[in-house]
């Protein structure tokens, strides 16, 4: 906690006077009593005092104005700042017991760069590290349970993008394993940060899988992926419908090393 004087008084004639913060105690100086407190267990009196040879043993401020000219003061208790670093900057002329403040400065509060975020692992089931969102008009696509994938008919393109806030290994020597079940032909596409933002995703193949229903778990189909170079690496997979009707529900998605050389898509 802070504790805060405030002070409001008004003077025809300027009058230089002290306000001292001591410990109360026997030796404490004469003066106008304008506040009592207790500070980390030590009682404190706020003083407005006329001879600066009264303060010793005191933290003191001066101020040009006199006792008699206080009109009114009250001591609140305000919470220090979040930022450890919140802070002012007085600019000025300190040469003499009357400084010139020229400029306050409220320097911009920086905040501490977030924790890196760990990339994918290798070798482990990542699809609940992806959220999905569809894409495309007249309903075409849906996504039940996070990575169901409902295509209806038709010819307007729809599909749906999956990413993820955790980051893509570096280098182009990986292959995707998708696990999935279902019934149809899908296209799977790849996007790195400049196709999210400026095109379209790079397809890499199509899946053809013929496990319906859809929610049969002892009838997958698994397809590897070799990844093909990216400038960047890579930030999102999406799956696009094809014109007619598609179920499509990813099992297991992984990330395997590979020793082989990467593959170029054109």
């Amino acid at each position: 906690m802070i504790n805060l004087l405030l002070l409001a008084g008004i003077s025809s004639v300027v009058q230089a006077n002290t306000i001292a913060v001591c410990e109360t105690g026997i030796n404490s100086p004469a003066g106008k009593l304008l506040h009592s407190t207790s500070v980390a267990g030590k009682d404190l009196q706020i003083m407005l005092l006329a001879d600066p040879g009264m303060i010793r043993g005191c933290r003191s401020l001066k101020i040009s104005l006199g006792e008699d000219s206080v009109l009114w003061t009250r001591l609140i208790v305000a919470e220090p700042p979040a930022e450890s670093n919140s802070r002012i900057i007085l600019q000025g002329n300190f040469d003499d017991d009357n400084p010139l403040i020229s400029e306050i400065i409220i320097p911009q509060f920086e905040a501490p760069a977030p924790a890196a975020t760990p990339p994918l692992p290798f070798n482990e089931n990542i699809i609940s590290q992806f959220n999905g969102s569809i894409f495309g008009s007249d309903g075409r696509a849906s996504l039940r349970d996070d990575h169901l994938l409902v295509c209806k008919s038709g010819d307007s393109s729809a599909g749906a993008i999956f990413r993820t806030v955790r980051t893509w290994r570096s280098g182009n020597r990986q292959t995707m394993e998708l696990v999935l079940s279902g019934s149809g032909e899908i296209t799977l596409a790849l996007s790195d940060a400049q196709r999210e933002a400026l095109e379209a995703p790079l397809i890499v193949d199509k899946l053809l899988i013929d496990t319906a229903p859809a929610d049969a778990t002892d009838e997958l189909v698994s397809f590897e992926i070799p990844l093909p170079e990216s400038a960047d690496n890579w930030t999102s997979f999406t799956l696009l419908c094809p014109q007619g009707q598609v179920t499509i529900n990813i099992e297991q998605l992984s990330l395997v090393p590979r020793t082989r050389e990467p593959v170029s898509y054109s």
